[in-house]
């Protein structure tokens, strides 16, 4: 039973992690109409050829809000097994 809890709560973690992550993207990741390269983003500073030109202020914050996207769908994530557990209590 606490063996199927953790890796429900794993899962879930997880999943929701990368949805945030996902979201955030979609939402901030595009500098005039063009989205940039995920791996643009999260690469050391080197010069890509992937979608627009972006500087170093705006790669660092929008790094930041795709990380925080991406903590609160892992607290989502937790919350959701513990919420549905405690309730089957």
């Amino acid at each position: 039973m606490l063996q199927k809890l953790l890796l429900q709560t794993i899962g879930a973690m997880t999943g929701a992690g990368l949805l945030g992550m996902i979201a955030v993207y979609l939402i901030c990741g595009d500098i005039e109409g063009q989205y940039v390269g995920f791996g643009s983003v999260f690469t050391p500073q080197r010069p890509t050829r992937e979608g627009p030109a972006i500087s170093p202020a705006e790669r660092d914050g929008m790094r930041n809000k795709i990380l925080a996207g991406g903590c609160a769908g892992v607290l989502i994530g937790l919350g959701r097994p513990v919420w549905s557990s405690r309730q089957r209590t």
